[in-house]
């Protein structure tokens, strides 16, 4: 038994490191060319789904694309009124979430979707889940807010189709459990699982914070949380991230203490078992959930006296993304030639073996139909001129 201990702590501090890659500014260029030096803070920092970019959004409403992992600048998005709230990546762009606004943007900077509410002020939006469309059901998208309710728009015209009334405000929102349901994580700390097949009805609920929920991944049936807590009259960021077992109900099985207070939290998706915690300082730590007695992965990036609220990683679990409020956005890689996501690996593409390759024999005729041939020749071979070739061509035919 202390052998295998020991085996597991190696296997748990053996992960793949991480390394500094690049680190560059949201703020734009003719900004920069004009002096300016301070650039918005950074809300949200999200991989895109397929292609090699990056989506940043900033606390001015810019929304910004970037090459990733070396953060070229690829395009920029019209500000909105309000923060950035959520990035969510689908195929071929994504969907923003701001205040009072809700848009779809391609990668290529246009937007082809921008509904914009007058809730901004007293109920603004917080959070955002799609549901992509299966046979003749459409896509579904869902958005969440401050006050007690989600809506469901209709993502391609943008219209609201319900509004689902909640028990509270709406901070996070992602995909959980392998049934489908719909995690939400909520302003006074509750954690709500809720089916989309039927008006998205409460299925499972638990208070796992004292405070608000600041986020939310999941994995298969596992779901982990880091939020608020309450201490001597005010709020504080909770030491403890909640994880928990959703196949039947939703059941702690894990209190991982991370004493630097989480703020973002995401389950390594090459790696289903290892989640990344990261704290305000810039703090980062990987626990394996399935080791208890592993050591976790730790290092720390280096913020400059800034303040770190987003975190992502890439589909491929080799780049790691981070946001803080002096408007940088670093990367962090497992080597110099990292994949994004499975679209970067290299197309193998056939090549012809002109050593190998014979020109056919002019002598021989071809039939380039692969037709059977029960008269022992080829068709080319007949004379045009004979009694056959009249009578095929219908008894036609004469002869000089």
């Amino acid at each position: 038994d202390a052998r295998a201990c020991v085996r597991r702590r190696v296997a748990a501090v053996e992960m793949d490191a991480l390394y500094p890659y690049g680190v560059s500014t949201t703020l734009p260029h003719h900004l920069e060319e004009l002096g300016h030096v301070l650039a918005p803070p950074v809300t949200v920092a999200k991989f895109d789904s397929s292609e090699e970019l990056l989506w940043t959004g900033t606390e001015t409403g810019s929304l910004t694309l970037s090459h990733a992992p070396s953060l070229e600048r690829h395009c920029a998005i019209q500000d909105r009124e309000y923060a950035i709230a959520d990035v969510v990546p689908i195929g071929g762009g994504a969907i923003s979430v701001s205040g009072n606004s809700v848009g779809y943007h391609t990668t290529g900077g246009e937007t082809t979707l921008d509904v914009v509410t007058g809730e901004g002020r007293d109920s603004p939006y917080t959070c955002a889940a799609y549901e992509h469309g299966r046979g003749h059901v459409g896509g579904k998208l869902y958005v969440g807010k401050a006050s007690a309710g989600i809506v469901h728009f209709d993502p391609v015209s943008g219209i609201v189709i319900k509004n689902v009334k909640t028990g509270q405000g709406t901070m996070r929102m992602e995909w959980g459990t392998q049934r489908g349901l719909l995690a939400a994580g909520g302003l006074h700390g509750e954690l709500c699982f809720r089916d989309p097949r039927n008006g998205l009805r409460e299925e499972m609920r638990i208070d796992a914070h004292q405070g608000a929920v600041c986020s939310l991944t999941c994995q298969n049936d596992i779901t982990a949380t880091c939020g608020f807590t309450s201490r001597g009259g005010s709020l504080v960021l909770d030491q403890f991230v909640k994880v928990y077992d959703t196949r039947f109900t939703a059941r702690a099985i894990h209190h991982l203490h991370f004493p630097a207070g989480p703020v973002a939290i995401k389950f390594n998706p090459a790696s289903t078992s290892v989640l990344f915690m990261a704290s305000e300082s810039g703090f980062i730590q990987a626990n394996d959930i399935n080791n208890s007695a592993g050591l976790p992965y730790q290092f720390q990036v280096d913020l400059q006296g800034a303040t770190m609220y987003s975190m992502d990683i890439s589909s491929s679990g080799q780049c790691v993304s981070f946001g803080d409020t002096s408007g940088w956005v670093h990367t962090w890689c497992t080597n110099d030639s990292a994949l994004v996501n499975y679209n970067s690996y290299e197309t193998a593409v056939p090549v012809a073996d002109a050593t190998n390759f014979h020109l056919p024999d002019p002598s021989v005729a071809v039939n380039p139909y692969g037709q059977a041939n029960n008269s022992g020749g080829f068709l080319s071979m007949v004379n045009p001129n004979s009694a056959g070739m009249s009578s095929v061509g219908g008894g036609g035919g004469g002869g000089s």
